[in-house]
């Protein structure tokens, strides 16, 4: 499963007036990567089916980005997700994005699993810890 990377070039509306990458893209990328990482953890329609076929939902409970150098228009980027660490009701994406193989920004994003009735957290569910190969 590790690394799983997806690839994007940088379209021009993400860019700012200075014509590099708005900041808060950067959180767009990893969702990407991670929503994509997804599919492979759980076959099928990956995100929906957390609640579809597992009575969970999964929200942000915090996001770092650590950016290491200007990301430009039409940049080619690879948005790997390089681990994850695991907790009974969150996991944490470590992420990285790369262009031409150098490290442009560095991230991570903790997920908590919660019911989708009570919002409350809940213990993260079995084919997560299978599909991530934890089990």
């Amino acid at each position: 499963m590790f690394p799983f990377t997806h690839q994007l070039r940088v379209r021009y509306n993400e860019c700012d007036p200075q014509g590099v990458v708005f900041n808060a893209n950067f959180l767009l990328y990893y969702d990407i990567a991670c929503t994509d990482a997804w599919q492979h953890i759980l076959g099928g329609a990956g995100y929906p089916d957390l609640e579809a076929k597992h009575a969970v939902d999964v929200v942000v409970a915090e996001a770092n980005v650590k950016y290491l150098a200007p990301v430009r228009f039409d940049d080619p980027l690879d948005i790997t997700v390089e681990s994850v660490d695991l907790g009974t009701t969150s996991m944490t994406w470590n992420l990285a994005i790369l262009r031409e193989g150098q490290r442009v920004s560095e991230g991570k994003i903790r997920n908590v699993f919660i019911s989708p009735e009570t919002w409350k957290p809940v213990e993260m569910p079995a084919a997560v810890r299978v599909g991530l190969g934890t089990v």
